[in-house]
């Protein structure tokens, strides 16, 4: 019967609170900058916009959710 060489899990970095709240920023800084850009556009994509919208506002709730967990 042969072994089996298993190999070691790659030790995975957990994120600070802080890391979090720039990244999650930074996203939503993203998503707006976008947002703007689409509306003032000649023929604004409706439905792209209500998209980006919905994860604005799903980005500003997750902050509270995120300081909750850590």
């Amino acid at each position: 019967m042969k072994r089996r060489h298993t190999k070691a899990k790659p030790q995975i970095e957990t994120a600070t609170l802080d890391e979090i709240q720039i990244y999650i920023e930074q996203l939503c800084d993203h998503h707006q900058q976008e947002w703007h850009q689409r509306l003032i556009a000649p023929a604004p994509d409706w439905t792209y916009l209500l998209g980006l919208h919905l994860r604005i506002v799903e980005l500003e709730h997750m902050q509270p959710a995120v300081e909750e967990l850590l």
